[in-house]
């Protein structure tokens, strides 16, 4: 059931197995539990990078955009990577 449903989502069959990868789940169990510290508590959550805490929900463009600024004006411009 699970792998028909992976594959109805245009997924990679040959990735269905990563599943099991345990270093994976690892990983996503790290990333999860830093995202509930640095207050995720929803999806969306959206996270600039080296900035504490999370913009969290389906949020309007112009939410995003004054977030965007107000980050820049903070460091002084963005970086590549988060543009």
């Amino acid at each position: 059931m699970l792998r028909a449903i992976w594959q109805d989502a245009g997924l990679e069959a040959n990735d269905f197995d990563r599943r099991d990868d345990e270093q994976l789940l690892r990983q996503i169990i790290q990333e999860h539990q830093e995202a509930i510290e640095q207050g995720a508590s929803g999806v969306p959550a959206v996270r600039a990078a080296d900035q504490f805490g999370v913009l969290t929900g389906a949020q309007p463009l112009e939410v995003y955009r004054s977030w965007f600024a107000r980050l820049q004006s903070e460091k002084g411009g963005l970086d590549e990577a988060t543009e």
